[in-house]
């Protein structure tokens, strides 16, 4: 099947609890591999899905899960990531209005935009003990972490 993130765990999960072997494959890699097409639909997406998978199944290997723990992690990341995003946008919006715009007459849109930087970066440091926690917690993660670092 075509890696649809999120929108696609819970069949993995399915299909992984009743032994069923998959494939999860990015859905640029199929695109790629069929070049140039004209219709873009539901069905005209699962034939390419099929012709991908039975011209391509001598190399394909089957899903292994990931663990619940590095299931976590990936979401917190990527969490973590917009929310770095996001405290960047306002940090340069706020510096650019604080050396532009009158202190006085916009307080309300530098107060605000400074609180949300504050709650991003408290939510940040939350969301990065919780990430420390599962890799402690967590053997495996625990000897790569100490090997990478």
């Amino acid at each position: 099947m075509e890696h649809t993130g999120i929108y696609g765990y819970s069949l993995s999960l399915f299909l992984s609890e009743e032994c069923f072997n998959y494939v999860i494959v990015p859905g640029l890699e199929i695109k790629q591999s069929i070049g140039m097409t004209r219709e873009k639909n539901d069905k005209g997406d699962a034939k390419r899905i099929a012709l991908y998978s039975y011209e391509k199944r001598d190399r394909l290997e089957p899903h292994v899960p990931s663990s619940e723990s590095t299931v976590k992690l990936k979401r917190l990341f990527s969490l973590r990531e917009r929310m770095v995003k996001q405290r960047a946008g306002y940090k340069m919006s706020l510096k650019e209005q604080s050396e532009i715009l009158s202190k006085t007459e916009n307080k309300l849109l530098l107060k605000v935009q400074k609180e949300l930087i504050k709650y991003l970066t408290k939510e940040i440091d939350i969301i990065e003990k919780e990430i420390k926690t599962i890799v402690t917690e967590d053997e495996g993660l625990k000897n790569q972490y100490e090997l990478i670092t």
